[in-house]
């Protein structure tokens, strides 16, 4: 049986790859860009019945960032275009309780995958719709004194629709806004 990730993703690609055979008039112009963007998180989380308050800015992140990556492409042909874009980040920290008796290892870690198929309607605005596919997951493991160790995991994964535009002023003949 197939993991409905494995499909998500599988076929996501499956589109991408073939958006250059599905219009045949002029060529195909691709872009890849690797980006970077800085947030910060608040709310709550829990495994089971524990639960506890988040509060991390930028700076925490970035303390505690493990891995990440973040990146778009985007292949327009005449008035369509397809856009994949990309994020991953992984987060790991070690705290100690009170008097260090006990450790926490928590691993959290967050896959992003958009696809998106546009139509240029007028000269500098495209629409856009789409799925955005968001898996999250985290792992805990607490030591106590004795060497005693509680593993906990914790996950969730869902699809929502995009709907979008895309409009670019040009400020010269190589950059727009």
């Amino acid at each position: 049986m197939i993991d409905s990730k494995a499909w998500l993703i599988s076929h996501a690609l499956a589109v991408v790859l073939s958006m250059p055979a599905m219009v045949q008039a002029g060529e195909w112009q691709h872009e890849l860009a690797p980006y970077v963007w800085g947030a910060g998180m608040s709310g709550q989380t829990g495994v089971g019945d524990v639960v506890g308050d988040v509060d991390m800015s930028f700076g925490d992140i970035l303390e505690d960032l493990e891995l990440a990556f973040m990146g778009v492409y985007r292949a327009t042909k005449d008035r369509f275009s397809v856009t994949a874009d990309v994020v991953f980040m992984g987060l790991g920290s070690t705290e100690r309780g009170p008097g260090g008796v006990l450790k926490a290892d928590i691993d959290m870690d967050q896959t992003a995958l958009e696809v998106d198929g546009g139509y240029q309607v007028m000269d500098r605005l495209t629409l856009l719709a789409g799925l955005r596919y968001i898996d999250l997951q985290v792992d805990t493991r607490i030591t106590g004194p004795s060497g005693g160790v509680n593993e906990a995991s914790s996950g969730e994964d869902w699809v929502d629709p995009v709907i979008g535009a895309i409009y670019e002023a040009p400020l010269s003949d190589a950059w727009s806004v």
